[in-house]
């Protein structure tokens, strides 16, 4: 790497910590580039040269982020979803929850700010495309659809109840959660409820 990348990479760094830092001080909407470029340490100009705006910034991140936790889903153990085993599935499951962990400011950030709910959506369909298997999810069948809108909001809505309760579970243990719940009957599941 050459000493102008060095330089980019760890300016683009400093902006992004000085932004989540920002953000979890204050709203997003009252969030300036000019308390951003100071508490980075860079003029505006450096900002704009990287950015057009706070939006586009956020979208950077949210975008690396996002393909981050995309990656954690890949597996070239399986080629179709019948070759699909336990072992492999909680391996996909776990390291979802660790690409969470790895980028624990950015992912509460999705979950608690609500002056940007598009990010919420945004997570979701990325874990819908993914479950898509490369089609668009508009063009799959109904059925498909009502299958895969059901499981991406179990798995959202299991990372949101993490993100408040991290205190309480691992990555292993919401893993083992997840694979509980997918791994039995529905009715087997909502029996045992009353036994936990």
């Amino acid at each position: 790497m050459n000493k102008e990348d060095f330089r980019v990479r760890r300016t683009k760094k400093s902006i992004k910590s000085a932004f989540m830092a920002l953000m979890n001080e204050k709203a997003y909407a009252k969030i300036s580039i000019k308390e951003l470029t100071e508490k980075a340490v860079v003029n505006r100009n450096t900002f704009y040269l990287h950015y057009l705006d706070k939006d586009d910034l956020l979208d950077k991140i949210m975008s690396e982020s996002l393909q981050k936790m995309v990656d954690s889903m890949q597996s070239n153990q399986i080629d179709q979803l019948s070759d699909l085993t336990y072992d492999v599935f909680y391996q996909l499951v776990h390291n979802q929850f660790r690409a969470v962990e790895e980028d624990l400011d950015f992912f509460r950030l999705v979950f608690e700010d609500d002056s940007i709910p598009y990010l919420q959506s945004k997570f979701a369909n990325v874990i819908k495309n993914h479950m898509s298997g490369g089609y668009r999810f508009n063009d799959l069948p109904k059925l498909k659809q009502a299958y895969i809108e059901y499981l991406s909001s179990g798995i959202a809505g299991l990372i949101k109840f993490w993100l408040k309760n991290i205190d309480n579970f691992s990555s292993e243990d919401m893993t083992s959660i997840v694979i509980d719940i997918y791994s039995k009957d529905v009715l087997d599941v909502l029996r045992r409820l009353e036994d936990i």
